[in-house]
């Protein structure tokens, strides 16, 4: 068995493939032949493999176009390792990330959460900014590519949420799996600030073509929220919270903002009362 499985699906997007590639093979101080590489290849991505360095044990899987979450769980059927990592394809390492994850995952057994940061040192999220285990109600803003943790057979990504979702939930897909991974394995997943993974930032200009993405991301968290029993007065702050952010734009006359308050409102709303539909376990 393999120590830590890389799990990663692209389309197309071939220059930030290679990068992540690259990044790949410059990893020092790692074991290549005890890492697993699946990649779930929903375009035509295949030749890029070549310039992989051959000591990974890599595993190549073809699928049509599918959701995120639906391609992570195809990937997931061919991890054979202690621990499981979910890269995007554009994402990439310095040369001393995966060391020093599997360096910490000695101390940590269950797993460990990282940040993640442009490539001028940016946070990309609202991280946390101390050590820290990983809690329902704080997980210190980490993601699906920020987490190593260990895996586990009948443990899948919910289908209904992520990029792709068919029903419009948007997002929280990494953090309904981080707290089923808290609710049902038990696990103690340790937030390490000080290690680092790569991903760009996002536009930091708000834009109207932004408003659908916040309305879609909106509704998956409604949806986590629901499904994971949230306090009911946590919930309230949550949906309210938006709604003040609409009142104090409006009185400022910031129509853009104002609009992605309501979208966010609206968005979490929908989302924790949609119908719930069980597709955890596969």
């Amino acid at each position: 068995m393999k120590k830590i499985c890389l799990i990663q699906t692209s389309i197309e997007r071939s220059i930030e493939l290679l990068h992540y590639i690259d990044s790949l093979n410059n990893q020092k101080g790692v074991d290549f032949s005890s890492v697993q590489y699946v990649f779930v290849d929903q375009g035509d991505n295949k030749a890029f493999f070549d310039r992989l360095d051959r000591r990974f044990d890599f595993k190549y899987v073809s699928t049509e176009p599918v959701s995120l979450s639906k391609a992570r769980n195809i990937g997931l059927k061919y991890a054979n390792s202690d621990y499981v990592c979910f890269p995007d394809d554009d994402c990439w390492y310095d040369q001393d990330t995966l060391s020093n994850v599997l360096d910490a995952l000695k101390t940590y057994k269950d797993g460990v959460a990282i940040v993640a940061k442009d490539d001028d040192g940016t946070p990309i999220n609202n991280f946390g900014t101390s050590p820290a285990f990983l809690t329902k109600y704080n997980q210190q803003g980490v993601l699906s590519i920020s987490i190593f943790v260990r895996y586990f057979g009948d443990m899948r990504f919910d289908e209904n949420l992520g990029v792709g979702s068919k029903y419009g939930l948007g997002s929280g897909e990494e953090t309904d799996y981080i707290l089923r991974l808290i609710r049902e394995k038990g696990l103690r997943i340790r937030f390490l600030p000080n290690i680092i993974i790569r991903h760009p930032a996002g536009r930091k200009e708000l834009t109207k073509e932004d408003l659908e993405e916040v309305l879609l991301y909106g509704r998956g968290y409604g949806y986590v929220l629901r499904k994971n029993h949230f306090n009911p007065i946590y919930v309230a702050y949550k949906m309210l919270r938006p709604l003040w952010g609409y009142c104090y734009y409006s009185v400022k006359g910031n129509e853009l903002h104002r609009k992605r308050s309501l979208a966010r409102f609206r968005g979490i709303k929908e989302g924790y009362f949609f119908k719930q539909i069980n597709t955890d376990k596969k």
